[in-house]
């Protein structure tokens, strides 16, 4: 049984260490996304809007 408590602590710390890997990798790239200028993004929303009015047009 004491292996079985030793294996239950092991998980738990795994998943705390999983966990607060998980939450920085997704702040990193949220400050990211936010702090690097991305032009091809406003380029697609520009795209998706003209060709959004050749289809009504057409």
């Amino acid at each position: 049984m004491e292996i079985i408590g030793i294996s239950l602590d092991a998980i738990q710390s795994f998943l705390a260490y999983l966990v607060t890997a998980t939450a920085l990798t997704l702040i990193y790239v949220f400050v990211y996304i936010w702090v690097t200028p991305h032009p091809g993004l406003t380029q697609r929303k520009a795209d998706a809007f003209l060709e959004s009015k050749f289809a009504k047009i057409l």
